[in-house]
């Protein structure tokens, strides 16, 4: 649970407690983001510390990973942007900065376990429409979100899954596997 306070409630070094007086002051010492677990952010935050629970663990198929926050690039991770199509295959390319950007889409390979953290001070983005950040190639768009979108919405966008075996499947609605799946 992320909880917004008055500033009236003073500082606290307490964990996901955010403190201000309007809609773009909102500051924390340490937001934490448990795997899994949606977070409603109608505002942004500006926290001196967000941890992030989920681990990625080595793998030669690469993770889809959208942040609300900026990091710097993790020691041990590659991490790619969509370039371009080339017939039927979708090409990405290793990105050449030092930051995975807020609201923004990558493809992760990771080389050993990766955290998600960051100790700078860092602006979380409020919460955002599905593809507000996005990188797009003729007939295709990588999108980003920060909630989980059940099958049926991602069904009725057209959205392909990078599964474990690599490849992208498009999202169907009639099997308990891809009703399952997020």
């Amino acid at each position: 649970t992320l909880v917004y306070v008055p500033t009236e409630y003073g500082e606290t070094d307490e964990v996901n407690v955010a403190v201000g007086n309007s809609m773009a002051n909102f500051s924390a010492n340490t937001i934490r983001l448990y795997d899994g677990v949606d977070y409603v952010m109608p505002y942004g935050i500006s926290a001196k510390k967000v941890e992030n629970t989920r681990m990625l663990s080595r793998s030669e198929v690469p993770y889809t990973v959208c942040l609300p926050y900026p990091i710097d690039i993790p020691e041990g991770a590659v991490v790619y942007r969509l370039k371009n199509i080339q017939s039927n295959e979708l090409v990405f390319t290793e990105t050449d900065k030092t930051i995975m950007e807020a609201g923004q889409p990558y493809l992760v390979r990771s080389t050993g376990d990766i955290h998600l953290n960051t100790d700078k001070q860092t602006e979380l983005q409020a919460d955002n429409k599905i593809g507000t950040d996005q990188q797009s190639v003729t007939g295709y768009t990588l999108r980003g979100t920060f909630k989980v979108i059940r099958n049926k919405e991602a069904n009725e966008l057209g959205a392909y899954v990078l599964q474990s075996d690599g490849k992208w499947h498009a999202v169907l609605t009639d099997t308990d596997e891809y009703r399952s799946a997020h």
